[in-house]
């Protein structure tokens, strides 16, 4: 069943597919977003017990001293300025800690990573609000999809978490994709900016580019993917930090920015995509460097707007936004499908569409938890855009949730 988690005037408070502002972490699901507070925005979270995930508590302060976006300036606030993961501490821990990749749409701000602890007794879970830190002389060059990743399995601090995101170097202004390596000591207070390695060429004068950062393993090793308007989506992967040769998955069949999306099972690392209409799927085999073609899905004839994915226990769950009318789903629907044991199944739906009127609301940038939960039922966490006008206009907008079963 969707729930409303925020009513405002942010613009994409769902952010991209990659940034995760909807995670899993003790006994609960917790969504992160947007407020449009004088004279800055502020970071917020709600939380919804894995008993009644459709029941949401009131939200909660996590960051309030950081300028996310003026709400009287221009560009407005927007979701897209801050990406988020989360880790247990140790193996079984009832301590875990999320980890938050900042952004802002006024270039300049320093650029910046928060932690925010979250702890479990047997009988709830509680949020602490987050530390920040600056990542050396860095700055925000604007509007950027930044994301964040942590490792895929974890047995104990200290470990490595990675930032990626668009910056300037103070000083000399010159822009590029860069990754920051930082080291968690495990207590959810300290991080040190250990160092930082350009991965994206200058993106000029396309700012937003959708990104996604994937932990693959505990032996440090990660996998990022960027959309890049010349070339098409391109990958760097982290054989125990060291960032190989950039690699472009599929010049021929680029996507739109909110039609890819990726994920990462049992070490392997997953990106499928749109373009022209067709669904294409490469994937990353654990302790491997090279990118292979997979069976992508299809019986899909309608359009799609936006595309998400969640990865579990070898399996791949893709979801997508009907944008067009057709026989067989009308416009708004959420969409899904799910690999396993090598095919996709059909097409069902997901979640059914919000209709204001004769007239559905437009949903947009389709985003989630993109790993499959144990609830004890297998599940994936879906967050959302709602508006009754444009999704990319400036305009009053009500971010939802749906925890729907995975399979």
């Amino acid at each position: 069943m969707p729930s409303s988690i925020a009513n405002n005037t942010v613009m994409a408070p769902s952010g991209t597919a990659g940034q995760r502002h909807l995670i899993h972490a003790g006994t609960s699901w917790w969504a992160f977003f947007l407020t449009g507070e004088s004279p800055t925005s502020r970071l917020m979270a709600r939380q919804a017990p894995d008993t009644d995930p459709a029941t949401w508590s009131t939200e909660t302060p996590i960051i309030d001293n950081y300028d996310f976006g003026d709400k009287n300036g221009s560009p407005p606030p927007d979701g897209r300025t801050f990406g988020l993961d989360v880790v247990p501490v140790m193996s079984g821990s009832a301590r875990e800690i999320v980890h938050i990749a900042m952004g802002s749409t006024a270039a300049g701000q320093p650029k910046t990573h928060a932690q925010a602890a979250i702890t479990s007794t047997p009988f709830s879970d509680s949020l602490a609000p987050a530390t920040t830190e600056v990542l050396g002389t860095y700055q925000t060059i604007g509007l950027d999809g930044v994301v964040t990743g942590v490792p895929g399995a974890q047995v104990g601090g200290p470990f490595v978490v990675f930032d990626f995101g668009g910056v300037s170097q103070s000083g000399t202004g010159a822009a590029e994709g860069r990754a920051f390596l930082l080291d968690d000591d495990g207590t959810g207070s300290a991080q040190v900016d250990m160092s930082s390695f350009a991965l994206a060429p200058p993106p000029g004068a396309q700012l937003i580019q959708s990104r996604a950062l994937l932990g693959l393993d505990a032996s440090k090793d990660f996998v990022a993917v960027w959309n890049d308007p010349g070339s098409g989506l391109r990958a760097s992967f982290s054989p125990s930090i060291a960032w190989a040769p950039t690699t472009t998955l599929d010049s021929a069949h680029p996507p739109p920015d909110r039609q890819w999306a990726a994920c990462a099972e049992q070490g392997n690392a997953h990106v499928l995509w749109v373009s022209g209409g067709a669904f294409y799927q490469q994937w990353l085999p654990s302790m491997q460097s090279s990118w292979v073609p997979m069976v992508a899905p299809t019986g899909l004839s309608d359009a799609v707007s936006d595309l998400f994915v969640a990865c579990g226990a070898g399996a791949v769950v893709v979801f997508a936004i009907v944008a067009a009318p057709s026989s067989t789903f009308a416009p708004g629907t959420i969409v899904m499908s799910s690999l396993t044991a090598g095919s996709w199944s059909p097409w069902s739906v997901a979640v059914a569409p919000n209709y204001m009127g004769p007239s559905p609301l437009h949903r947009c940038y389709l985003s989630g938890f993109d790993r499959v939960v144990q609830t004890p039922q297998a599940h994936v966490g879906l967050i959302w855009t709602e508006s009754a006008g444009s999704c990319d206009a400036t305009s009053l907008a009500t971010l939802m949730t749906a925890i729907v079963p995975a399979l």
